[in-house]
């Protein structure tokens, strides 16, 4: 399988920088020099997230025994779309110990039972209805998108962390009251699901 893990790199190299890898060699021999012998491998974007670079580089590894298996792959690739949705190392971190690394495959949509069960275990909040409010805020349906959870972070801060629960929860609290005194849109909802026009 990993012979298979190089082509899929350079898939998505040619991805990423939007140029064909290896469009300087129009000869056969040169080219197969160049990458075998001389380990020569396609120019990465800077602006490539790291662990997609990462990934990339694994794959390109000269001794097979180094380079990853699919099922790695595909948990390099979740942890990739985690690091593209959610640029907060914080929030990241939050999402992947609890809906990406149990069962080794990104969850981007849960439900609002479980999102709370390991949101109050995370923060050490005993009380179940601590987050009640932000349920109200962050779930339209009956679950939690990444997405929303990356807006909801960017709005009201770290609120699965002990030391800022209460303060983020307060700010919720507030966004609500103030929804309730004003006519015209919702705030707190504008805030987690903005108009896409």
């Amino acid at each position: 399988m990993g012979d298979l893990c190089k082509p899929l790199s350079e898939i998505t190299v040619s991805q990423q920088t939007t140029k064909e890898p290896f469009e300087e060699y129009e000869d056969w021999e040169e080219f197969y020099d160049a990458i075998v012998n001389k380990g020569e491998r396609p120019n990465i974007d800077e602006q490539c997230p790291s662990v997609l670079r990462e990934l990339m580089q694994s794959c390109w590894s000269g001794d097979r025994s180094d380079r990853p298996t699919f099922p790695e792959i595909i948990v390099e690739l979740d942890r990739a779309i985690l690091q593209c949705e959610c640029r907060d190392a914080k929030a990241q971190a939050f999402w992947s110990k609890h809906f990406l690394e149990p069962k080794s495959e990104l969850e981007e949509r849960v439900s609002w039972r479980d999102f709370e069960r390991k949101l109050r275990r995370h923060a050490k909040i005993k009380d179940k209805n601590h987050f009640k409010i932000l349920e109200a805020v962050l779930c339209k349906e009956d679950d939690v998108t990444l997405q929303k959870f990356v807006l909801s972070v960017n709005w009201f801060g770290y609120y699965f962390e002990e030391e800022h629960t209460e303060k983020c929860m307060a700010e919720v609290s507030d966004c609500k009251r103030r929804e309730a005194h004003h006519a015209g849109p919702q705030d707190c909802e504008r805030r987690i699901f903005p108009r896409r026009d």
